[in-house]
């Protein structure tokens, strides 16, 4: 039996007389970012391919609801079935509409996806045009300004401690963007774990539908990544930038046995199964190839590291171009490092 689904890296977000369809999670996407324009009734087609119906039924149901021949759902539904290009529909010329890539994917079993109910993209008009969304389709929060190290590199604004938001006002926050039919809420620092309400508020962003990408630097509790795992996450990204205890104690100034510590953590996420994207940033007090073998003779024995992304530090706003210039990876290294990563 076939069951279509609409493809789980896109979602439909009611925009007044139009809808937007928009890539779900730039952060985690291995697609191309979406961002198209929808009539109304596109999206309400879409909706009922929700991956627990099969095909024939989600077009049944679509032609009931919009009271139009089944034959007029089927048309238009097979050309962005696994479509593997843009597919460009006429309308009102000069206007087009743009389907990506697999806005429908086939599969031989269900899938469970986020719901929509057609009535949402209800409108009485439409309007065609690329331009401001009507209410905010992404939120970034900056939790605390607070940081667990004092990295040579800090991209984060520490010039001043800001008070951190009351907990009630968060969650007023939170769920006025569900209304509001924001896409995602990602939350930055700062070091989110330092935030005093980070166990309330990660399950509260969970069960409204969001899914943030938190980045850390924290050596994490075995306590505290049971709660983690209880609650739904599925994956975090650690910031790693050597193994070496000398080279962390410059780069990051952090206190005590950091680098067993982290190593803990590590082998704690992996241990229940939470996915682990590696991040690291290069400097001239880590650009040494010993210093990523460290990290990848660790690495290397943990099923849980999905990704290892390495990054060249870069000029920031609050650390300034000289600052750079003490701490940017030299150019003789560089070159032997990309070499040795295209290997």
């Amino acid at each position: 039996m076939e069951y279509i689904i609409f493809n789980p890296e896109y979602v439909l977000k009611p925009d007044l007389d139009r809808v937007l369809l928009l890539t779900k999670d730039p952060l985690r996407t291995t697609q191309t970012y979406v961002e198209s324009v929808l009539h109304p009734i596109h999206a309400q087609i879409l909706s009922f391919f929700t991956g627990k119906l099969n095909k024939q039924d989600a077009i049944n149901q679509a032609a009931h609801f919009l009271k139009v021949e089944e034959r007029d759902i089927r048309t238009f539904v097979e050309k962005i079935i696994d479509n593997e290009k843009n597919v460009v529909v006429d309308y009102d010329e000069p206007k087009i509409l743009v389907f990506p890539e697999k806005t429908l994917i086939s599969s031989t079993y269900p899938v469970d996806r986020e719901m929509y109910d057609p009535t949402q993209f209800s409108a009485k008009g439409f309007r065609f045009k690329v331009d401001r969304h009507l209410t905010p389709s992404r939120i970034t929060f900056m939790a605390t300004t607070q940081c667990y190290t004092d990295c040579i590199y800090c991209y984060a604004n520490r010039r001043r401690d800001i008070q951190q938001l009351d907990f009630e006002r968060v969650k007023q926050m939170i769920l006025e963007c569900k209304k509001l039919h924001v896409v995602s809420f990602d939350v930055i620092g700062g070091e989110f774990f330092l935030y005093k309400h980070w166990r309330r508020m990660l399950p509260l962003l969970y069960e409204s539908g969001y899914d943030p990408y938190i980045s850390t630097k924290v050596p994490i509790t075995e306590d505290d990544i049971k709660y983690l795992k209880s609650i739904g996450m599925r994956d975090i990204q650690v910031s790693l930038d050597s193994l070496i205890p000398k080279n962390i104690s410059t780069l990051l100034r952090a206190k005590g046995n950091y680098v067993e510590r982290i190593k803990q953590t590590l082998y704690l996420l992996d241990k229940y199964e939470i996915k682990i994207q590696i991040h690291t940033i290069l400097t001239c007090k880590n650009d040494q190839i010993q210093d990523m073998d460290s990290i990848y003779q660790f690495i290397a024995n943990l099923g849980s590291v999905i990704t290892w992304k390495i990054d060249f530090a870069a000029s920031t706003l609050y650390k300034g171009e000289k600052e750079y210039a003490r701490i940017k990876i030299g150019r003789s290294n560089l070159k032997k490092y990309i070499y040795t990563l295209r290997i």
